[in-house]
């Protein structure tokens, strides 16, 4: 004999179990960790997916309000521009009104620059027959010399001389004078008013074409 003490066939076989046992215990530890593994790698990606999702929205819904903050202060932007320069145009009309006011009382001045509307008026009509009609308190502006430069003036222009026929009826008194056809049909104010009204369409139609887009 060896000196050994003979070797149980008892717990040779429990020692086999045992080992078994844990052999299968790693291995069913390994299977479930893979199974976790596997569905934490799943529910992680659905995780991100989500928080992508969020994200996308949240940035989604950032750049429309973003957007709509720019659109918002773009839109008051014109209007300010708008509001500024319709201001300007108000106060430039109301000056320009005050100087008319006074060059009225300056007979010469005023001569001049009806002479001036007369002519635009006369060939803004362009016809044999045209009647002329001026304020009354205008009447005593428009004598012989009157006429004649006139006619003179027109007559360069056109290559003829219409019969141009004077009445001292007209109702706006603000200045200026209003040319008619022989038959009526054709008609040119040339008023300071009218005048005035035309000028003012102008300067705003540029002002909105110049304005800032309410897009930009």
């Amino acid at each position: 004999m060896n000196g050994k003490p003979p070797i149980d066939a008892d717990a040779q076989m429990i020692g086999a179990i045992l080992a078994d046992a844990e052999a299968q215990t790693t291995k069913i530890a390994e299977e479930a960790r893979s199974t976790v593994d596997a569905e934490l790698k799943s529910i992680e990606a659905e995780a991100k997916a989500v928080r992508e999702e969020i994200v996308g929205r949240a940035k989604d819904k950032a750049q429309r309000l973003r957007a709509r903050g720019q659109a918002l202060a773009a839109v008051e932007a014109r209007r300010i521009v708008l509001r500024a320069r319709e201001s300007a145009i108000q106060s430039i009309l109301t000056q320009v009104k005050e100087q008319l006011a006074v060059l009225r009382l300056d007979d010469a001045a005023y001569r001049a620059s009806l002479l001036f509307l007369a002519e635009e008026a006369v060939r803004g009509v362009s016809e044999p027959v045209v009647q002329l009609a001026v304020a009354k308190r205008d009447s005593h502006l428009l004598d012989s010399d009157f006429q004649f430069a006139l006619k003179n003036g027109v007559s360069k222009s056109l290559g003829i001389g219409p019969d141009i026929r004077f009445a001292f009826d007209l109702a706006d008194t603000a200045g200026g004078c209003v040319a008619r056809s022989g038959d009526g049909r054709i008609v040119f104010d040339n008023t300071f008013t009218r005048r005035f009204e035309r000028a003012l369409r102008s300067l705003r139609a540029a002002i909105l074409k110049e304005a800032p887009n309410c897009h930009e």
